[in-house]
């Protein structure tokens, strides 16, 4: 018996109640077997290597032939846009993309790669410039774009380091590089400088809506994107709104209307078709009515159309991501969006259905358009007075509410997370008349004066630095009925916790690295639906409750409490931790 023999047998033996998995295994194993190589021969090895590779791209490249073929007009303007490459001289050609958010730059740039990428030694695709530099994470772009090309996972000290490395590493390649939404020319001279950083062959595209910019870098090409005609128009809006090619012959006449509305802008077309998606006639009717209310045509108003159907809940979660939580990893988002009681599972798939939200990966993402649409909605609420808004994410208008404490009950959100630590002259009563407020969110901000007050109506409370010693007498005060979820990561001066009957529905605390944090108090140990618990780095915490009764604990975590006695007995009731 051979060796592969001998081991199913064992397999068998071993897992006998398993035993169709195992044959799902042998039949694996003979396809693998049965697969055919290449013949070497006498060949040279660089020669192997680069046959292969083409073989594999040429079967790749037909998986990605069908993917193309379902975004309408791309394949004749990526033919286009390659041409302006010139990819048959040997010199060093730039070429932009210009046109309006939501044309499609960022599309066509990407099939445009796809399909020319086989021909350098290195490419990469720098996506969202703008969003990651408005983060000061220049140098993050940096280091990715060398790892990409060099395959080397380089420190990069800063941004100056990453020019040096860039213009002295890369000189000698013929590489692609993408460059995808720019908006201020330092990140064009910080990722690719001119035409003498990069080897010959080397070719760059960028996409911008700033003209300028192309001009001022000195490109050699500049490509503006137009959108889609009438015909590609009401073709992608039928594959939306119908599941074909062309609309039914009683929708035709209305469809057009569409088309002529969206103006040829794909993002509206596509968010439109898709809202259109299932409904009858008069329907479309009202919803073309309701188009027609804005003369000016003003996009922002058109992308509206399929917010306002949706359903309050569902327009809650759209807000939220688009003022706090785009380009967020989908399950962090997911997480608070569930505490805030909003239903995140079925509401982002309505969001998706309705393509108002992307995952990329495990990234939630929404067109930029979008995210401008909805944070426009609170803007025009109170243009002049950011205190009697629903949500508040910019710095200066939260600055300007806390410190003069002229926050009212329609603030529901605050999200603030600075990427450098901003001292702040908050009033200790900022918080007081907020009184609906449901979800705070602050990082890197120093306060000079400790905050006597948080809304009782508080749902999500993630606070790293909180800058007190103790909680504020407010929670003395009154129950925090709906408070589920507190973080208080690196609160260097928090020296005691509250009494926890008065937050009867927390399920999730995180105190972590809170090194001057002596003790938890001792209602902790009933807190009857608590799930998670970390004390992670708290190394000044001498001691627990002698015992947990908590029968919801699912995960309690208590590395780096290196002075910690002892761990508390647990309960009878507590089965999940």
């Amino acid at each position: 018996m051979g060796t592969f023999a001998q081991a199913f047998a064992k397999h068998e033996e071993h897992f006998k109640d398993y035993i169709e998995k195992v044959q799902e295994w042998r039949i694996a194993l003979r396809e693998v077997a049965n697969l055919k190589g290449w013949h070497v021969q006498d060949r040279p090895e660089s020669q192997i290597i680069q046959n292969n590779v083409g073989e594999l791209w040429h079967k790749l490249s037909y998986e990605f032939s069908d993917n193309i073929e379902k975004l309408v007009g791309i394949i004749s303007l990526g033919e286009k846009l390659e041409s302006c490459l010139d990819l048959g001289s040997n010199d060093v050609h730039m070429v932009g993309i210009w046109g309006m958010g939501g044309i499609g730059k960022t599309t066509l740039a990407r099939v445009v790669f796809r399909m020319v990428s086989n021909k350098f030694e290195g490419c990469c695709f720098l996506a969202n410039v703008r969003g990651v530099c408005e983060k000061d994470e220049l140098v993050r772009l940096q280091q990715q774009l060398i790892l990409q090309i060099l395959n080397e996972n380089m420190s990069v000290q800063d941004v100056n380091d990453g020019v040096f490395v860039i213009k002295n590493r890369l000189c000698h390649k013929r590489i692609l590089l993408v460059l995808d939404d720019v908006d201020q020319l330092d990140q064009l001279n910080k990722l690719a400088g001119s035409h003498f950083w990069f080897g010959l062959g080397r070719r760059v595209i960028i996409t911008t809506r700033d003209k300028h910019l192309l001009e001022a870098l000195g490109v050699d090409e500049i490509y503006e994107s137009n959108g889609l005609t009438n015909d590609e128009s009401l073709h992608l809006l039928s594959l939306k709104a119908f599941k074909k090619d062309h609309p039914p012959k009683d929708y035709l006449k209305l469809s057009k209307y569409f088309v002529y509305y969206a103006n040829g802008l794909p993002l509206a077309i596509e968010i439109l078709g898709s809202f259109l998606f299932g409904r009858n006639i008069d329907q479309w009717k009202s919803t073309l009515n309701r188009l027609k209310q804005f003369p000016q045509n003003d996009i922002l108003q058109v992308l509206r159309i399929s917010f306002e159907g949706l359903h309050e809940i569902k327009k809650e979660i759209f807000l939220n991501i688009a003022c706090f939580f785009n380009h967020k990893e989908k399950n962090d988002v997911v997480e608070i969006l569930d505490y805030l009681d909003l239903f995140p599972d079925v509401g982002l798939g309505v969001l998706f259905d309705n393509s108002l939200v992307k995952f990329d990966g495990h990234t939630l993402r929404m067109h930029d358009l979008l995210q401008e649409m909805g944070k426009n909605i609170f803007y025009k609420e109170c243009p002049k007075e950011p205190g009697k808004r629903g949500k508040l994410w910019l710095f200066k208008d939260i600055n300007n509410v806390l410190t003069k404490n002229t926050g009212t009950k329609a603030i529901q959100g605050i999200v603030l997370k600075l990427h450098k630590q901003r001292e702040a002259y908050w009033n200790p009563e900022c918080f007081s008349k907020a009184h609906d407020l449901k979800l705070l969110i602050l990082d890197s901000v120093h306060l000079l004066h400790e905050p006597k007050y948080l809304p009782n109506d508080l749902r999500f409370l993630d606070w790293s630095g909180y800058p007190a010693k103790y909680f504020p007498s407010s929670f003395q005060q009154k129950s925090f009925d709906s408070l589920k979820f507190i973080q208080l990561k690196k609160s260097l001066k928090l020296i005691e916790t509250l009494d926890f009957n008065k937050i009867p529905n927390l399920e999730k605390l995180v105190l972590e690295d809170c090194i001057n944090l002596r003790s938890l108090h001792p209602s902790i140990g009933v807190c009857k639906k608590l799930s998670f618990l970390s004390l992670k780095g708290c190394k000044n915490i001498k001691s627990l409750p002698s015992k947990f009764e908590m029968e919801s604990l699912e995960i309690l975590i208590h590395f780096g409490c290196s002075n910690l006695k002892r761990i508390p007995e647990f309960g009878e009731n507590m089965e999940s931790v």
